[in-house]
């Protein structure tokens, strides 16, 4: 699931993957340049549905930007 998750996002052009030809096998995926344009409207949402949401709040997650 992760994995199709992750492939769906680097075709969508969101992460960039970076494979490492070692054993055993290391990816890492960062994101693109157009997946950092959407962090803020992404953070913009988490807020609207916090401020929004009846249920007991969840913590923040943590700025990795």
């Amino acid at each position: 699931m992760l994995t199709q998750t992750l492939r769906q996002l680097e075709e969508d052009a969101l992460v960039k993957r970076q494979v490492f030809n070692v054993v055993p096998p290391h990816v890492v995926y960062q994101l693109s340049d157009q997946g950092q344009a959407v962090t803020g409207m992404i953070d913009q949402l988490d807020a609207w549905v916090r401020a929004s949401s009846s249920s007991p709040p969840m913590p923040e997650r943590s700025a990795t930007k």
